[in-house]
C-alpha cells in the first residue's frame, strides 16, 4: 500500500473523472466526504466501506488515497474537483455535447 501523501494535482483528474460516471452525480459512494464535507479519517474509512459493499472499487480505491490526505487536503479536493466539474461541464455544453 503507498503512503505517500499525494498532492490534488496528482489526483485531481481521477476525482472528477470518477465524479463524471453516471449515477455519481453527486459522488457516489465518496459523497459522505466529498459532498458533505465529512473528512475525519473515520468518515473516509466509512465511505471505502460502503463502496466495498456496492462493488465500487474506484470508490474504494480514491477512498483509499483520501485516507493518505489531510482533512483541510480533502476539503481543497472537493471543491477544486467541482468546480472542474462545472468547467467540463459547460464545455461540453457550449460543444453541443450531451452529458
Amino acid at each position: 500500500m503507498d503512503t505517500a501523501k499525494p498532492t490534488i494535482p496528482e489526483v485531481l483528474d481521477r476525482f472528477v473523472a470518477y465524479k463524471m460516471l453516471p449515477g455519481n452525480g453527486v459522488w457516489g459512494s465518496l459523497h459522505s466526504v466529498l459532498d458533505d464535507l465529512n473528512v475525519r479519517d473515520k468518515d473516509v474509512r466509512g465511505a471505502i466501506e460502503w463502496a466495498q459493499e456496492r462493488g465500487d472499487a474506484e470508490g474504494a480505491a480514491l477512498g483509499e488515497i483520501l485516507l493518505r490526505m489531510g482533512q483541510t487536503q480533502r476539503r481543497r479536493l472537493a471543491s477544486l474537483a467541482e468546480d472542474e466539474v462545472d468547467r467540463v461541464e459547460a464545455e461540453r455544453k457550449a460543444q453541443g455535447v450531451q452529458p
